[in-house]
């Protein structure tokens, strides 16, 4: 695993050495061999991963992808534990299984009774265990070493059987190559005066791909020590971050080298998951503008890894300084690509030079103690973790390493329940402090080297600390307010002077008055102090809140069945439980004979921009807001930009407050076949574009590249740049920017009026691709042919994203503005997603929206 150590204002990379170097293997008659191996110069490695359900098979078996499922505890860890550290015994079983995730070397497999795997997962058979392997290094000195105590692919001259043969003699062309034709080693991991090397080989070839995955297949998973995956080293996101001899000239921009390290991740992962094997990506660089749009674009792939780790996450020990703490800048591209990951697992990793108890300095010459590096970089982890998707691991260490079981209590006394929203950030006279709700308390966070002297809670709380965790709750004074010093972060329970909750609402009943809307009733709840609302849910997901016992639900399907529950809450607010029963209630109309179709996705913004998994993109987290004059009547989201919103997501000079929604919630995958619908309303501080670049909304290439979207919505200039330009649809189906280019011009807009767009499309790279769509019923383009650039995929977008409006000139900053978007739908049918009549599909017969008959 690479290191990052801090010099002055530079980052540099050094490696530490390999734990085996201290640890001899249980095998006495492998010792020889393996004082070879532990002479080099180091690997590092760590792991996370997703859980299983089921209890695991005993030791050399697999447990089926289909079995994983997402942890449940507030805070979910994972250990990371090298050969360096003391054997393992019988009592270390029950420690490991306080884990969620454990990456381990293979040689421990028999460590503890019958087998350390089967050990761990007798106590909780949910536990993931992964080995070790190195992913696009290979070592030139390790083709004698046993295959249990290898660390890298071991095959440089002799093949192991391997069908392609040994790299040195049968795949020299695999090889990384430098200008003058030598070959690339890593400068940490290789021993150059003892003729051992680390090479550089190349990541981004399907015959590397495929070797790699043969070999460990070999080496690990067709072996007595399989577990439930591999945990890949180096599958580094940046080649600044390698230390290798020189700058590999095969991938010699950031972007090239992400690319293929994508390509690779891609491939080792659906390699292994053909062996019925999970896979772990150590990758990095996270706190970089290219580094996250890497971990991005990789979680938008068609074969993410099962997990993604950090390895230098929030605060490090790296460097000169007992704790190395990240600029503002740094750590929150770091806690926002956390929270962006969608598809993958994401595992953060923090760590200090101090034990627990110790104090020292940061790289600020400021003191600095182990308890504060930890709950800073803890406090960091809960800011971003995605409460909906469960899919969030933390690992934290001190100056021993990766050499011991490293458990906090913090992880099992600190529970503030589910995250109430996302974080949201607020001034404390120059400081920005970073904070976040839970249901039962908050997270603040001052990513700064500056004190914040006093910042206000939202309401009474206690503040927690490592001498209080096992305290009364009670004997915890309450506060309002709390100091921050520079690189803290404090934990609270809230301690309301209400405790109580509203009754649960009873008597829900529900009446469909129409074939697209159903007016829910029920009893008003009632509250020692007062009830403030109502929660409304749809199939037991937030749908929208109201002041009174009655909620109307418009835009349904006909003849199709809705599942509602309600619950209460106060001023605090506490919550009542829902109604134990939903009601269902059907839609007039014959769903049977309407050829109604079913909604496959749909988000209404009930109450917040990041409902229904969306994303945001926004130079100041809050840009987005929920607004109450929805597009039937409920709310939506008001996407807004200020002048400098720059610089986000590698806009550049483009401002940008964008939703995003990743490639599997969009179902953007070669093949699928969708009805989608959408509403946009462009409100009265919308700042109409002449001849400005303006993006509204866009189905999004899924992969890097100097590609276009495969689809826009956006402004175009007219014959007068003077006057408002006019809205187009623009697509791209073809490799190049003008090959398989299609779309249609909608015209000049008008502010306060809705649009609603209906599109019909086919994803491919081939022939049978088209893409139809309509403008408020009015069928505006038929495309047959190619809808994905090939190999790729899409992922929708809801974008307010635009060139500065007074660029180019420098003395004009522009004025702000925002777009309404609502009613995002995805459904198998017309009917099922659009709102109204729809030209040559959709006609209403008697009232009712009906298929056309063909």
């Amino acid at each position: 695993m690479h290191r990052l150590f801090f010099a002055s204002s530079t980052y540099c990379t050094f490696t530490t050495p390999h734990p085996h170097q201290t640890f001899p293997p249980p095998d006495a008659s492998q010792y020889k061999a393996f004082k070879a191996l532990s002479s080099t110069p180091a690997i590092a490695r760590a792991r996370q991963a997703l859980r299983v359900a089921a209890f695991a098979l005993l030791m050399g078996m697999a447990l089926p992808l289909a079995a994983q499922s997402s942890p449940t505890k507030f805070i979910p860890t994972f250990l990371v534990y090298y050969g360096g550290g003391p054997a393992l015994v019988t009592s270390d079983a029950a420690k490991l299984a306080k884990f969620d995730l454990i990456e381990f070397d293979r040689f421990r497999y028999n460590s503890i009774g019958s087998g350390t795997w089967a050990e761990i997962k007798s106590i909780n058979p949910d536990a993931q265990i992964y080995l070790y392997q190195m992913g696009p290094e290979t070592p030139s000195h390790l083709d004698s070493i046993s295959q249990l105590y290898l660390n890298g692919l071991g095959r440089h001259d002799i093949s192991r059987g391997h069908s392609q043969g040994s790299l040195n003699g049968d795949n020299p062309g695999l090889f990384q190559l430098d200008a003058s034709g030598k070959r690339i080693y890593s400068r940490g991991l290789s021993n150059v005066r003892a003729n051992q090397y680390w090479y550089l080989m190349d990541f981004g070839s399907a015959a590397y791909h495929s070797y790699w995955t043969n070999a460990v297949k070999a080496d690990i998973v067709d072996q007595a020590w399989r577990a439930d995956g591999i945990f890949v080293d180096k599958c580094l996101v940046l080649p600044n971050s390698g230390g290798y001899s020189e700058r590999a000239p095969w991938y010699s921009t950031n972007a090239s080298w992400a690319g293929a390290m994508n390509s690779f991740a891609n491939a080792i992962t659906a390699g292994m998951h053909a062996f019925n094997q999970k896979l772990w990506c150590n990758r990095g660089d996270t706190r970089t503008a290219d580094g996250s749009a890497a971990w991005q674009a990789l979680d938008n792939s068609a074969s993410p890894p099962d997990v993604v780790l950090e390895e230098g996450a929030f605060a490090v020990q790296w460097g000169k300084a007992h704790t190395n703490f990240y600029s503002e800048t740094e750590w929150k591209r770091q806690i926002d690509t956390m929270g962006a990951i969608r598809n993958s697992s994401v595992a953060m990793l923090s760590h200090t030079k101090l034990m627990d108890g110790q104090t020292g300095v940061d790289n600020l010459g400021k003191p600095v103690t182990y308890g504060q590096t930890l709950w800073y970089a803890l406090g960091s982890f809960l800011l971003a973790k995605n409460d909906t998707l469960d899919n969030s691991y933390f690992m934290f260490s001190g100056g021993s390493g990766y050499n011991r079981i490293w458990w906090h209590e913090e992880y099992e006394k600190i529970d503030l329940g589910k995250a109430v929203g996302a974080y949201s950030v607020t001034k404390a006279g120059s400081v920005n402090v970073y904070w976040r709700e839970f249901e039962k308390g908050y997270v603040f966070v001052n990513p700064t080297g500056n004190n914040a002297a006093s910042v206000t809670l939202p309401q009474a709380s206690r503040q927690l600390t490592r001498t209080n965790l096992s305290s009364a709750v009670d004997s915890i004074p309450r506060v309002t307010s709390i100091a921050l010093p520079g690189y803290h972060a404090a934990i609270l329970l809230k301690a309301p002077s209400d405790t109580e909750a509203p009754s649960v609402p009873g008597g829900l009943t529900g009446t469909a008055v129409s074939n697209t809307q159903i007016n829910l009733s029920w009893n008003a709840s009632t509250d020692n102090v007062g009830v403030q609302g109502y929660y409304v849910y749809l199939n037991d997901t937030a749908l929208g809140t109201t002041t009174t016992p009655s909620f109307q639900h418009t835009g349904l399907v006909a003849g199709t069945t809705y599942n509602y529950r309600v619950s209460a809450y106060d001023a605090v607010p506490n919550h009542s439980a829902w109604t134990a029963t939903p009601v269902s209630v059907t839609t007039t109309g014959t769903a049977a004979t309407s050829g109604s179709g079913t909604v496959q996705f749909s988000c209404y913004f009930p109450t917040a921009p990041n409902n229904c998994s969306f994303t945001e993109q926004a130079k100041v987290s809050g840009r987005a807001s929920i607004v109450n004059f929805g597009r039937e009547g409920g709310t939506a989201v008001r996407l807004h930009t200020e002048p400098g919103d720059n610089n986000v997501a590698s806009s550049g000079d483009m401002e940008r407050n964008d939703l995003w929604l990743s490639q599997q919630a969009s179902d953007g995958y070669q093949g699928r076949e969708h009805w989608w619908a959408h509403s946009m309303l462009f409100p009265d501080d919308f700042a109409m574009p002449t001849w400005q670049m303006y993006v509204v909304q866009n189905f999004h290439n899924s992969d890097p590249g100097p590609w276009q979207a495969n689809f826009h919505l956006n402004f175009a200039p007219g014959a007068d740049t003077t006057k408002p330009g006019n809205l187009i649809m623009r697509g791209h189906g073809g490799i190049n920017s003008g090959d398989g280019r299609f779309g249609a011009i909608i015209g000049q807009v008008q502010k306060n009026v809705w649009y609603d767009f209906v599109y019909h499309v086919k994803w491919s790279s081939g022939t049978d691709g088209f893409f139809d769509a309509w403008v408020n019923g009015v069928k505006m383009l038929s495309h047959r042919g190619p809808t994905l650039y090939s190999g790729q995929g899409v992922y929708l977008k809801l974008a307010n994203y635009h060139t500065p409006v007074c660029n180019p000139y420098p003395d004009c900053t522009g004025p702000a503005s925002s777009i309404i978007h609502d009613r995002v739908i995805r459904g198998s049918s017309a009917l099922a997603v659009s709102a109204g009549p729809l030209e040559g599909e959709l006609i209403l017969v008697d009232g009712v929206l009906t298929p056309v008959q063909s």
